[in-house]
């Protein structure tokens, strides 16, 4: 199933934020940014550090509270 199918209508993938950045995916309703990485630790710390720049951004753009979410699969080999 790929990652727009899995999280369904309620979201915008690949926005380009005012400042460049491009989270996977963005609910504006919930209030959620998504990012999608692999299950590899590094993989994961960068996602984490991404969301954190997302979460600030978007918190700045709207002036409401955002939460983060990071998506993991699982790599093949």
């Amino acid at each position: 199933m790929s990652y727009k199918n899995a999280l369904g209508a309620g979201c915008d993938f690949e926005v380009t934020l005012p400042s460049g950045l491009r989270p996977d995916a963005v609910d504006w309703k919930n209030r959620v940014v998504r990012e999608l990485k692999s299950d590899a630790k590094s993989s994961q710390a960068t996602g984490r550090r991404q969301l954190k720049q997302y979460v600030a951004e978007l918190e700045e753009m709207t002036g409401q509270s955002w939460t983060g979410h990071l998506d993991t699969y699982k790599r093949f080999g």
